[in-house]
């Protein structure tokens, strides 16, 4: 695989750089141009790309040619004039590359405005390695359509049950707890009190110690 480019060329200078630029033998051809013909008249302009064809053909025979569209430029509005031109491209009967269909849905463009950042080239690289590997798709788009980003014409009907998720500011707020009523809880009898009776006396009083007891000697003495 080679990567041939010549920055600026017109369309009819690659057509003169296609026999020193191509083996005859190659089995794939990817032409890929920019907007420096845009300028021409769109009769012109077809008759320039289709010599670039004729070109290829003549000497690579035997190679699968793959057309790719012109990228929509943001540093200008030129939209209309690109879709144009990308629609002569088309009818060259080339396999053909839709290198601006879905692209509104990616950041694709360098802060130029022109060239592409690492995203687009990604995505074109891969568009391009489709082709080569499936030359019998017709029309390859390098974009997907992204999800969400545009609603079909005719969406399907909803079922009956269907409700709409609400924004969290308009959902209901959630009731507050509820006190239980004292009055409906079921308690147990109460139970007479009864006071708790000890089982032994930890401290007698001095009067209930016998006579006898050293501590009741003790005691009385002191008392003297």
């Amino acid at each position: 695989m080679h990567n041939i480019t010549r920055s600026g060329a017109t369309l009819a200078q690659l057509t003169q750089l296609v026999p020193h630029a191509l083996s005859p033998s190659a089995s794939h051809v990817v032409l890929m141009g920019g907007t420096n013909n845009e300028s021409m008249d769109l009769q012109s302009f077809n008759n320039a790309y289709q010599d670039l064809i004729r070109a290829v053909t003549a000497h690579c025979p035997h190679a699968k040619i793959t057309c790719c569209g012109l990228f929509d430029r943001k540093d200008v509005h030129m939209t209309d004039r690109i879709q144009t031109l990308n629609a002569i491209i088309l009818a060259s009967s080339c396999q053909f590359i839709n290198n601006v269909e879905n692209a509104e849905s990616y950041d694709i463009h360098s802060s130029d405005g022109l060239h592409l950042n690492p995203t687009g080239k990604v995505s074109f690289s891969k568009a391009v390695a489709t082709a080569i590997l499936r030359p019998g798709l017709e029309v390859i788009k390098t974009f997907k359509q992204q999800p969400g980003k545009s609603a079909p014409p005719h969406a399907p009907s909803q079922p009956a049950n269907h409700h709409p998720k609400e924004p969290a500011w308009q959902k209901p707020r959630r009731p507050a707890r509820r006190t239980p009523n004292l009055l409906n809880v079921q308690t147990k009898p109460s139970q007479p009190y009864r006071p708790h009776q000890r089982s032994h006396v930890s401290n007698p009083p001095p009067n209930s110690m016998p006579p006898d007891s050293p501590l009741s000697s003790r005691t009385s003495a002191r008392v003297q």
